[in-house]
């Protein structure tokens, strides 16, 4: 009798509440090398990444500027931050 094995996926940590889930749950925001931060809906864009859920309120008041700015590596200023947050909002927003 032969055993099937079941494919590993791998789980990624929300940056706001600390939850580990699938990536498909998830938003995934990416530094890439030019300076600038931004939400990546494909999920593989290169760059340093961080997530944060699609669902609840990890995108509103959880979320801290300088725990994305620590995860990535990067500093932004309050204007990238307040234009980041608008598009983490619009991208975790029921469809």
């Amino acid at each position: 009798m032969e055993s099937q094995r079941t494919r590993h996926v791998p789980h990624r940590t929300c940056v706001a509440c600390g939850k580990k889930t699938v990536k498909e749950a998830l938003v995934r925001l990416v530094a890439p090398p030019d300076g600038r931060v931004a939400v990546d809906l494909s999920g593989k864009a290169p760059g340093r990444g961080a997530y944060v859920c699609r669902e609840g309120d990890c995108a509103g008041d959880e979320l801290k500027k300088g725990r994305i700015d620590s995860t990535l590596r990067r500093s932004t200023t309050e204007q990238e931050w307040s234009a980041l947050r608008s598009s983490i909002k619009v991208a975790t927003s029921p469809q």
